[in-house]
Parts: C-alpha cells; sequence; structure tokens
C-alpha cells in the first residue's frame, strides 16, 4: 500500500503578488500559489486571492494541469 500524505491546507503560507493591472476590475487583489505534492504528472497546491475582483482571464501560471 502506498503511504498517503495529509496536509492541513489553512496552514499552507501562500506568497502573494498584485494582480496584473490589466485584470482588476475594483480593488487591488493579489494573488499566490504553492504546490504541496504531486501525483504522476498532476501538481496539486493552493491558490488564493486577495479581496477585490478581477475580470475572467485572472490565472496563476501553477494552475496548470499536466499530465494524461
Amino acid at each position: 500500500m502506498e503511504r498517503v500524505a495529509v496536509f492541513p491546507l489553512a496552514e499552507v503560507l501562500v506568497p502573494h503578488q498584485p494582480a496584473d493591472p490589466a485584470v482588476i476590475v475594483s480593488g487591488t487583489p493579489t494573488t499566490g500559489s504553492v504546490s504541496v505534492t504531486g501525483i504522476t504528472g498532476v501538481e496539486v497546491g493552493v491558490w488564493e486571492m486577495s479581496s477585490g475582483a478581477a475580470a475572467q482571464g485572472l490565472h496563476h501560471e501553477r494552475l496548470r494541469i499536466t499530465g494524461a
């Protein structure tokens, strides 16, 4: 049997950067992500966005899923 990892995701520190000004609708939102683990070509992590609003199209490079 493979080992299973358990992560208390609410405790993961996610560094933030300002959102791209081209997609900000209101406020000064920031976004960030951090990888927690990987499973056969898939990166598993946490993505956050602070208060504010952004237009559709806001994304973070780490949200990509790779593999089959």
